[in-house]
């Protein structure tokens, strides 16, 4: 399938992770389409979707499109990659099932090391999307 095939996907993300902002902000960058919507996982929007966090929740990424539903971690990043051009073979990879479970594996590494990764969150520095 390819990007332009793929519908609108609302990312939340650690809001309060400069690691997290910069990573999405990467992704944002590179969506000419504008497929992707980017939501601190912690601001009002996200709880309407996703409900009250939790303990799980914050430790990853998770995303949510009207075809795939609610995803999350490797998951997640594999349905960002999706829409953005030129990155579908990223998304083919991540979900390519021998491969899948050292996606994972890695995807868990750096979320626990995410903090240390970005160095401070910017509040409020992320946009939804560039402006053109």
């Amino acid at each position: 399938m390819s990007a332009q095939d793929e519908g609108p996907l609302t990312v939340y993300f650690d809001g309060d992770c400069g690691f997290c902002q910069r990573s999405v902000a990467w992704a944002l960058a590179r969506d000419r389409a504008r497929r992707l919507t980017a939501v601190p996982s912690g601001s009002a929007e996200a709880r309407a979707r996703l409900g009250a966090p939790s303990a799980e929740g914050s430790r990853q990424i998770r995303a949510w499109s009207e075809r795939g539903g609610l995803v999350g971690g490797v998951d997640a990043i594999a349905a960002m990659c999706a829409r953005l051009p030129g990155w579908g073979w990223a998304a083919r990879l991540l979900r390519f099932p021998p491969l899948r479970p050292f996606a994972s594996l890695g995807y868990r590494a750096v979320a626990a090391l995410r903090r240390r990764l970005g160095g401070p969150a910017d509040a409020c520095t992320l946009p939804r999307h560039p402006e053109p």
